[in-house]
C-alpha cells in the first residue's frame, strides 16, 4: 500500500506471519518480524506515518536484514493525510 508520507513510500503486510515490510523513499526497503495487525492499522491510518514508523516501529521490532525478494500482501485501502 502506497502512503502519503515524506518518508515513506510504500508498506505490505502478512497478518498470517506478522511481517512489515516498509519502503522509505530516501534509504530503501526494511523488512520488520513480530509487527502485530494494530501497529500496521496505526501506522497507515497515522496523521504522520513517518513520525509514527519513527516512533513505533523503526527500533521497536526485530529487523531482517537478509536478502529477500520484495513481496506484496494485501492489504486494505485506507486513506491517509500527507503532512
Amino acid at each position: 500500500m502506497e502512503l502519503s508520507s515524506r518518508l515513506i513510500k510504500e508498506v505490505a503486510y502478512d497478518p498470517a506471519t506478522h511481517v512489515l515490510e516498509v519502503e522509505l523513499r530516501l534509504r530503501g526497503h526494511r523488512r520488520y518480524l513480530d509487527v502485530p495487525p494494530g501497529v500496521v492499522v496505526n501506522l497507515i491510518t497515522a496523521p504522520s506515518p513517518g513520525w509514527y514508523y519513527t516512533q513505533h516501529i523503526r527500533d521497536a521490532f526485530p529487523r531482517d536484514d537478509g536478502p529477500h525478494p520484495r513481496i506484496a500482501f494485501p492489504w486494505p485501502r485506507a486513506r491517509s493525510h500527507r503532512h
